[in-house]
């Protein structure tokens, strides 16, 4: 009995002894993981601080870059606005160099304008001038003639207004005019001696006088219509009595060659009006003195 429980007791106190053992071991198992697991918590920890503060610091440039790169599209948007003001500006400095190329170009143009102008003016004033001086001459001479005219055949004893007259082409010229010389619708001075005496005494004056000269005879009449005589027309019977003076200065001895007759009629009266002194008036012989 008592072995067997010496046995018991040692069996017991093996196995007390064994699971003492045991659970020491496995409290130093235990305290071991312990320890490890403790350091990779710390080593966890550490990690995950030094991955916060990286990541801290990768949000910081992240916000860093953000800004710098606002800041360069700011700079680019900067940039394109004022490449955009340069270019609108080279547009329109482009324009203005254009405007102002025409606006040269028109004032070139103005300016040889003027020019030509200026050397018109110049040359119509010298025109102007010669023209001014020659009818000053003309008018000179013509009036110095129809003094003399008048002179001479004032000597002759011809009683005839000597006057400056235009005739029908513009120019100015002397001429004995024989007015009241013919009766209405009439070219015959038969009842008119005097007017026959004065031409038969110009014709003389012209031949002593102006051997050169030529002599242009204008037949007027009044306004009345042609009604009872010969005469188609006014101016038929004006040149009709041009033609009546011509043969009487060429009788009395005056180259025909020399003179030249037109029958005016109506178209140029000296008398305004239709009463009987007025139409006698227009019933007239014009005869203008070319002293060559």
């Amino acid at each position: 009995m008592r072995s067997e429980w010496i046995t018991k007791v040692v069996a017991g106190s093996v196995a007390l002894a064994v699971a003492s053992t045991l659970g020491a071991c496995a409290r130093n198992r235990a305290q071991d993981r312990t320890k490890i697991l403790t350091a990779e918590v710390t080593d966890l920890r550490q990690k995950e601080t030094m991955t916060r503060t990286q990541l801290e610091e990768a949000m910081s440039a992240s916000d860093r870059a953000a800004a710098q790169l606002a800041q360069r599209e700011n700079e680019l948007a900067r940039a394109r606005a004022e490449a955009s003001r340069a270019s609108d500006a080279e547009a329109r400095a482009a324009a203005a160099e254009q405007g102002l190329s025409q606006w040269q170009a028109a004032v070139a143009e103005r300016d040889a304008a003027l020019t030509r102008l200026q050397s018109e003016n110049a040359r119509l004033a010298g025109e102007r001038k010669k023209v001014e001086a020659a009818a000053a001459k003309e008018t000179s001479e013509v009036e110095a003639l129809r003094r003399e005219v008048a002179d001479r055949l004032a000597k002759a004893g011809v009683n005839a207004p000597v006057e400056v007259r235009t005739t029908r082409a513009g120019s100015r010229k002397v001429a004995v005019v024989l007015q009241d010389a013919y009766p209405a619708g009439s070219d015959s001075l038969a009842k008119n001696p005097k007017a026959v005496e004065a031409i038969a005494r110009l014709s003389q004056v012209i031949q002593a006088n102006y051997p050169g000269g030529k002599i242009h005879i204008e037949g007027h009449t009044d306004a009345d219509p042609i009604r009872r005589s010969n005469w188609p027309s006014n101016e038929a019977l004006g040149l009709a009595r041009a033609d009546t003076v011509k043969k009487l200065l060429v009788t009395s001895g005056l180259p025909e060659g020399r003179v030249e007759t037109e029958g005016v009629g109506a178209r140029n009266p000296i008398a305004k009006g239709s009463t009987d002194r007025a139409k006698s008036q227009n019933r007239r012989i014009e005869i203008y003195i070319s002293p060559r």
